[in-house]
């Protein structure tokens, strides 16, 4: 996964050629107002995952997975769009996350607008869609985007995303821009009382499903190329410590055998 930056002004879109679907970007060419459950779905998508853009008005290049051009609207069409989208929310979501709809002029040589849905993560999660109109047996389903696509959460996944504790961990651990993941100071509560006050780690991945996260361990005490998978409760806190470099905060010690490290949660 990787932290959404939110589209608010031209100089926000992503390039053509360049700019790629992922697990905070859905390009849309268009949309029809009309299926609110479709653009409901969408929403709560990136609500139950760290947040993302939907971005209407761009087509994507589905060999490649990048932005082939943008499909401008007159503001009329634009308008219609960012109204459709706080409808399906409202009708169709529970709880409602929170979303910015901004109506963005796209750069020369296009001519136009595209509307930006810029979806924030919901701490509490797990946002449901309801997937009918009869009120005597409304059906949900609830939604996770995880890289270019969206999943429908099984019962299993359903009930680790109700964890409050678990999704404001991850979606900490989110906030790091991707550009500063290699240098990010882990910290151990374990050698805050033992030892050392933390080592350099990259972080290679958060799991899709919110579980987990990889590391590698990059400090010269150990052994290169060192990597592990951490649970993701273990995080306690994250913080900018410098314009460049990151602080995570876990519960656990790291402890050091003949054939590896391993890490133990607290």
């Amino acid at each position: 996964m990787a932290l959404y930056r939110s589209v608010g002004t031209a100089a926000d879109l992503p390039a053509v050629g360049t700019g790629r679907e992922s697990g905070t970007y859905d390009f849309k060419a268009s949309v029809d107002p009309a299926k609110k459950v479709e653009l409901a779905k969408d929403v709560a998508a990136f609500a139950n995952a760290t947040g993302g853009v939907i971005l209407v008005g761009a087509e994507e290049d589905r060999d490649l997975g990048t932005l082939k051009r943008y499909v401008p609207m007159d503001e009329g069409r634009a308008e219609t769009v960012t109204v459709a989208y706080d409808l399906a929310v409202a009708e169709f979501c529970r709880p409602q996350p929170v979303i910015d709809a901004v109506k963005v002029k796209v750069p020369a040589p296009f001519d136009g607008m595209a509307v930006a849905i810029n979806v924030n993560a919901t701490p509490l999660g797990p946002v449901g869609v309801r997937w009918n109109n009869d009120p005597k047996c409304a059906a949900w389903a609830f939604p996770l985007r995880t890289t270019r696509h969206t999943t429908h959460l099984s019962p299993t996944e359903l009930a680790m995303l109700m964890v409050p504790e678990i999704r404001r961990a991850a979606i900490l651990l989110d906030s790091i821009p991707l550009d500063q993941r290699k240098e990010v100071i882990l910290l151990s509560d374990v050698d805050m009382r033992m030892g050392p006050p933390g080592f350099r780690v990259t972080i290679i991945e958060i799991d899709p499903s919110l579980t987990t996260f990889e590391i590698e361990i990059t400090s010269p005490m150990h052994k290169p190329g060192i990597r592990l998978t951490l649970p993701i409760d273990c995080v306690q806190s994250v913080w900018r410590q410098d314009p460049t470099h990151w602080v995570v905060a876990v519960a656990g010690g790291f402890h050091g055998f003949d054939d590896g490290t391993v890490f133990v949660p607290r």
